[in-house]
């Protein structure tokens, strides 16, 4: 499973750095860590990305805070 690899191999103490070839990899990624993390009692937040399309897929209030307020046009 994608998200339980990233979970031993992209996490560092409570940070997670991944990269991935598309956006619909990403956003699936995402979601899953989010839900496996969620399950351990973790809300995983402070997401960064550079795709809008993915930043979109992310609840404000998941996004870090430099990118909260971005204009994604």
């Amino acid at each position: 499973m994608a998200a339980a690899d990233t979970f031993r191999r992209n996490f560092y103490v409570d940070d997670m750095l991944k990269s991935v070839t598309d956006i619909s990899t990403a956003v699936t990624l995402v979601n899953a860590v989010q839900q496996m993390c969620a399950n351990g009692g973790f809300h995983l937040t402070k997401f960064v990305s550079n795709s809008r399309e993915v930043l979109e897929a992310i609840p404000v209030s998941d996004r870090a805070k430099n990118v909260v307020n971005v204009n994604l046009s």
